[in-house]
Parts: structure tokens; sequence; C-alpha cells
């Protein structure tokens, strides 16, 4: 379509109860100066007006399924149906939005932020019986097919990003330990690398794009994708952290990182994940999009990473490992 970032772009958050919706402030991106200048804009915010409408009927079904009240929060790019109190639903949509302005000013690009509110919901819910409620609802909206092969084991856990509506509970003791922040950053960025990739992208560039945004955002990374206790870092990571990983030579050859299964991973693969993601984005984005692109179009990670830096990846690896030593 012809957009970019938003110049001086400032995070728009619409909170219910706190104000009306501004769609002129909620509408994505700008027509670009150079290939679409004089374009008008008003396409731009009736689209964000539909969004909005189509978010608040999504958000009246979610109640009645449950049969509660919830709190709507709506970003550019994501709807976030809570039970959090609205100044605890109005930072979390804060840190988001921040999100989506971070990774769109690294990219200098939209591509990174493919999502939409209405197409993009997130469900905060308190305590374990709300998680409970919400999963049985799910379990009369989808079929076992539908739900997945993951979707008993996610039960156990208190965050899930699923295709469908990506969902987690907090509790007053995880909060306190981890703010509500960091759940709510680590699902949508998931989410952003996973639909531009045509959902295609591979477990270290999912935890590192997460990663990446958390860093960004909140200043160090907090919320990982573990399948097995133990198998998860025992503390917060920072690009630091992956910069005395690296220089111990605590990480793998990017080879075998690359197509590895995150059941597999290792507390030193998160970090690592971090690190590599950080380089590619930041050290070239353009080629970093031509990658993600490449990925999409089914192209598998070892080549479509050669190809989108025109080197072998041992050579990519080699400069990521320098730019980490230099952090």
């Amino acid at each position: 379509m012809g957009l970019v970032p938003l110049t001086n772009a400032k995070p728009y958050v619409f909170v219910e109860g706190l104000g009306e919706f501004k769609p002129k402030e909620a509408a994505i991106g700008q027509p670009c100066p150079l290939c679409q200048a004089g374009r008008d804009t008003a396409e731009l915010v009736e689209q964000a007006a539909r969004q909005h409408a189509d978010v608040l009927a999504q958000h009246a079904q979610w109640e009645e399924r449950l049969g509660q009240k919830l709190l709507l929060v709506q970003t550019r790019h994501v709807s976030i149906h809570t039970e959090l109190k609205p100044a605890d639903a109005k930072r979390v949509g804060e840190a988001v939005e921040e999100m989506a302005i971070r990774l769109q000013k690294a990219a200098a690009s939209l591509a990174i932020t493919p999502t939409r509110p209405a197409g993009y919901p997130q469900v905060l819910l308190w305590g374990e019986p709300s998680w409970v409620k919400f999963r049985e609802a799910m379990e009369r909206l989808y079929t076992p097919a539908q739900l997945g092969d993951d979707w008993q084991n996610a039960g156990k856990g208190n965050l899930y990003d699923h295709a469908a509506v990506a969902h987690c509970y907090l509790t007053a003791k995880i909060i306190r330990e981890v703010p509500a922040e960091y759940f709510a950053v680590k699902l949508a960025a998931s989410r952003q690398i996973w639909v531009a990739s045509n959902r295609r992208a591979p477990a270290w560039l999912i935890e590192g794009l997460a990663g990446f945004a958390q860093q960004a955002v909140l200043g160090s990374v907090r919320v990982f994708t573990i399948y097995a206790q133990g198998r998860g870092p025992s503390k917060p990571v920072t690009l630091m952290d992956a910069a005395r990983a690296a220089a111990a030579k605590q990480f793998r050859p990017w080879d075998k990182l690359l197509t590895r299964d995150l059941r597999d991973f290792e507390p030193a693969d998160y970090a690592q994940s971090l690190a590599m993601v950080a380089f590619l984005l930041e050290d070239q984005p353009a080629k970093f999009l031509s990658f993600v692109e490449l990925l999409k179009g089914n192209i598998a990670c070892p080549a479509a990473l050669e190809q989108a830096y025109g080197k072998p990846a041992t050579d990519v690896e080699e400069a990521g490992t320098k730019w980490i030593a230099r952090r």
C-alpha cells in the first residue's frame, strides 16, 4: 500500500472508559513520501474506525462466552480483553504499543508489525479459575484438531500463544516477580514475526524477536516459551548477558540453532536467539526483512539466511559474533 512507519510516532492506546476512541490517532503508518506523496490519509482513518468496530463486537462476544465483564484495551496492532484494572491494563497497552514502534523503527518498515487489532486478540485473565473458564470456552468454540496438539499441555502453564486467541493468566504472586507488561509484549512480538513469515518463522527467530522486544521496551527478557521445567533461563536475560555467554563460548554454532526445535532449547539458546535477532535486525534491517520474506516464501531457514545476506551462513555468524562482542 506504499505505507511507512509514522514519523516521530507516539503511542496510541484506547482503554475502555478512559475516553473515546480516536481513529485518526489509531491509524497505522503514513503514505510513503517518495511513492505516495500527497495521498489522502482518510482511508487509513476509516480502516482504523472499522477495526475498532470489529474489536467492540469481538469484545462483547468474549464477555458473553465467559459470562463476565472484561476491560477492552486497543493499540494500533493488538486488542486486549482483560480482567486487569484500568491503570494496569493501560500500562500493558502502552508497553505493547511501544513494542510496535520500536520494531518499526529498527526495521524502518511496517512489515515487521503486520497484525491488526481485530485480527490479533489477547485475553489476559486474573487467576487460575478464569484460565480454566476461558479454556472451557475455547473448547466449546473449537474442535480438538483446531485447538492443536499442544492444547492439553499448555493448560499446565499460564501463557499460550494460540493461533486463534493468545491468552494468559496472572496472579498477584506472578506479577510481583514479572510485571504484566512482559507477558503481553512477549505474546505480541512472537505473533508479529509469526504472521510476517506466514507461520514459518523458526523457534530461535520467534523467541529472539520476543526477547528483543522485551529488552527494548522493558529492559530485560523475563518471559520465555519453555516446554520442560529447568530448560529455560532461571533469571532475566539481557544483551549484556548474551555477550558474556558468547565470550565464554556457551553458544552453539548457528547452524545447530537455525533448525533447533523449541522443545530442545537449553537456557543458553534463549540468550543466543536474542543476540542473533538483535544483530540481524539492527545491523542490516533491509536484509533481515528480506530473510523474513524468504521464509514466508517457504525457503528453508539456512538457505533463506544465506540468500538474504548474500554470503554463507558461517560468514554471517562470524559477523554476528563480532557484533555481539562489542555490546
